[in-house]
């Protein structure tokens, strides 16, 4: 997952389409986005995601990238983790 992390958003659906469909249900329309230049960690940053909500998404754009994976084989961590947050608090505050 980190790898995908500093990748354009672009590219990264370009991997997975679906994850445009995902990014939608969370009311982030990168998809049809003509921009396009966000990395996939400034995402959540970007949209004002609660710490739950960032998680969960996370979480589903891991599981979009590496379906054949099972979620505890993938990574010990919790999908907030790969971007320096926890529960307590937000990715606002770490990437600035």
């Amino acid at each position: 997952m980190e790898a995908y992390l500093n990748r354009g958003i672009k590219d990264v659906i370009a991997v997975n389409p679906t994850i445009a469909d995902i990014l939608a249900e969370y009311d982030i329309g990168c998809g049809p986005c003509n921009v396009g230049t966000c990395l996939l960690k400034d995402i959540v940053e970007i949209h004002r995601l609660p710490p739950e909500k960032e998680k969960e998404l996370m979480a589903r754009i891991e599981q979009a990238l590496y379906p054949d994976t099972a979620p505890a084989a993938r990574s010990s961590q919790a999908a907030g983790d790969f971007l320096g947050t926890d529960s307590n608090h937000s990715i606002q505050g770490s990437l600035t």
